[in-house]
């Protein structure tokens, strides 16, 4: 299932488990063949890694959630604010880490990630790279 094709754009699904809110543990380790003119595999790949490890790193552990499950007839549902706390931490970690990424290393190749709830959207920057792929023409 690893990758989305749609009209706008390329999507790498999620993969494992969701949190109550759709965050994902993680996101499929694939290389969609149409970025490979514009990026080297290894360097998205890379990038898609760095994202997972920023999300199970802080990814609540089993016994945390499963005591906010129990608890929740006792406390009315209160037992699920501090996991809800660390899921919105964790997604603004992968949120900072696809900012540094973007910054750093994919906006130089042509392409930019973003976060959603429960995917990655691969958007395509207009430049030289992306321009001979789509078969657009310099004009001079």
């Amino acid at each position: 299932m690893g990758i989305l094709k749609e009209e706008g754009g390329i999507k790498i699904a999620a993969k494992d488990r969701f949190f109550l809110n759709g965050t994902p543990k993680s996101f499929e380790l694939v290389f969609p063949s149409i970025l490979a003119t514009i990026i080297d595999r290894a360097t998205f790949l890379q990038s898609l890694g760095e994202i997972n490890e920023a999300i199970s790193s802080r990814w609540p552990c089993r016994l945390c959630v499963a005591f906010a499950i129990i608890l929740v007839p006792f406390t009315l549902g209160l037992s699920l604010i501090p996991l809800h706390i660390v899921t919105k931490k964790t997604v603004e970690a992968a949120a900072n880490v696809i900012e540094e990424l973007n910054r750093t290393v994919l906006r130089v190749a042509g392409i930019t990630l973003r976060l959603r709830t429960s995917w990655i959207e691969v958007d395509f920057i207009e430049n030289s790279k992306t321009d001979s792929f789509f078969g657009k023409e310099k004009q001079d």
